[in-house]
């Protein structure tokens, strides 16, 4: 993790990681004790702003946005709110469980469009994936779950 200032000129000429390997290049500024704002420039070209605090000396980092929609003032903003506040942020994603968002998006996009795949798809969350989610929380579904390497959805 290269420690570098983060500045606009920067963050719009960062390139991205060459095709050797290299998944992601992650940029460190320290703002203040305890706090930083990292850039993680993907291969793909996609550039994430990120927050970095400490507690109980242990790294925590939270996503704020990502570039162009977020710019390098906005990311120190929302940095230095996630640091003084992390309980406002927590808040923020307290989204419903795993039924609550697949219900969400049932009707935003299947039923929006109507797919013809509908009574489908309905079938399988109802067999297959809602007896084993539903009452979970949304993020604390890990992608090791999903892909049934080490969770409870076998």
């Amino acid at each position: 993790m290269p420690a570098t200032p983060i500045s606009d000129a920067f963050v719009r000429n960062v390139k991205p990681p060459s095709a050797e390997g290299q998944r992601q290049i992650t940029y460190l500024h320290n703002l203040e004790r305890g706090l930083s704002l990292v850039l993680v420039v993907s291969y793909g070209g996609t550039k994430t702003f990120r927050a970095l605090t400490y507690v109980d000396g242990k790294p925590r980092s939270r996503k704020l946005g990502t570039y162009p929609q977020m710019s390098v003032k906005q990311a120190r903003a929302g940095a230095r709110a996630y640091w003084e506040n992390p309980a406002k942020f927590e808040a923020q994603e307290a989204v419903g469980s795993f039924q609550e968002i697949a219900e969400s998006w049932l009707k935003r996009h299947v039923e929006a469009n109507k797919l013809r795949s509908r009574r489908e798809i309905e079938r399988q969350l109802n067999k297959y994936v809602f007896p084993v989610w539903k009452g979970r929380r949304f993020l604390d579904i890990r992608r090791r779950e999903v892909n049934g390497t080490g969770g409870s959805y076998r």
